[in-house]
Formats: C-alpha cells, structure tokens, sequence
C-alpha cells in the first residue's frame, strides 16, 4: 500500500510524568491549492517499557 503524497509521520516522543498533562497542537500538510480533503490522526500513547497503552485513531474530512 502506498501513502498518499500529503502523508507526514512525527514521532514527537515526550517524556510525561505521572499526574501531569501536556497539549501538542497539531498541523497537517496542505496542498498549495487547497486544505479540503480527508485526514487521519494517529496518536499511541506508552509507558517507559515502551508497551502500547493507548490507541486513538480518528478521521475527519475538511470541507
């Protein structure tokens, strides 16, 4: 299967110490004529033996 010419991975690794939050904005590739389209975020959230704790995967369309 081949990704799409707009696909971006980053691997954003941040160390978040139990009973502490962060927030991360994120900003998806746009094409020089338009931002319409349909994205996807993956977001895998683990602990520090690096064991999956938490999947979210979420699509979303821009209009």
């Amino acid at each position: 299967m081949r990704y799409p010419d707009n696909y971006a991975k980053v691997d954003i690794t941040q160390f978040i110490p139990p009973g502490e939050a962060k927030q991360f904005q994120f900003f998806f590739p746009v094409s020089p004529n338009s931002h319409k389209g349909t994205y996807r975020l993956d977001l895998i959230f683990q602990n520090t033996t690096h064991k999956s704790y938490y999947y979210v995967s979420k699509n979303f369309k821009i209009k």
